[in-house]
C-alpha cells in the first residue's frame, strides 16, 4: 500500500513539474500556491478518515498535486521577488524553510500531539490548518492588490 502511494503520488508530482511553464503562464505563482493549499484540505481530511487501502492510495494524489504546486508557485515566487544576484541563496532558503526547519517543527509537534490524539485526529486537525492557511493567503493577497503599485 505505501509503496502504491507513494508511487501515484510522486507519478502525478512529476506530472505537474513536467507541465510547470504552461501551468506558471496560465495561472502564476500566487495561484498555483493558492491551489496547493486549497488541495491540502480535502487531502488531510481523506487522510484522516479514509481507511480502506485503496482509498488511501488514491488520495495521494492529491498530494502530488498540491506539492507540486507548491513547489512550482513557491520557487517562482521566490525568483519573481528577489533581487537578481540573491536569487540562488533566496531559494535555498526556500528550501531550508520548507523542508529543513518547517519539517523539525512539525515533526515535534506531531510527536507531542499524538501522545494525546489519534493520528487520524491529527490529518484532521491539518485540514483545519490548511482553511485558515488559506484564508490568510486570500486575505494577503487581497490586501497587496489593493495597494497602489509604487
Amino acid at each position: 500500500v505505501a509503496a502504491n502511494a507513494l508511487a501515484l503520488g510522486v507519478s502525478v508530482e512529476v506530472a505537474v513539474m513536467a507541465a510547470s511553464g504552461l501551468l506558471l503562464r496560465r495561472l502564476g505563482a500566487m495561484k498555483l500556491i493558492l491551489i496547493a493549499v486549497a488541495v491540502g484540505i480535502p487531502r488531510w481530511w481523506l487522510c484522516g478518515t479514509i481507511t480502506d487501502s485503496a482509498g488511501l492510495v488514491a488520495v495521494q494524489a492529491l498530494h502530488g498535486l498540491s506539492f507540486g504546486a507548491w513547489w512550482i508557485g513557491g520557487i517562482a515566487l521566490v525568483a519573481e521577488q528577489a533581487p537578481r544576484g540573491l536569487r540562488n541563496s533566496a531559494q535555498g532558503m526556500f528550501l531550508a524553510a520548507g523542508h529543513g526547519i518547517g519539517q523539525l517543527v512539525a515533526m515535534l509537534g506531531a510527536a507531542l500531539v499524538l501522545d494525546r490524539a489519534s493520528t487520524s485526529t491529527i490529518f484532521q486537525g491539518l485540514s483545519a490548518v490548511s482553511v485558515m492557511a488559506l484564508l490568510l493567503a486570500l486575505g494577503w493577497l487581497a490586501r497587496t492588490e489593493q495597494q497602489p503599485a509604487r
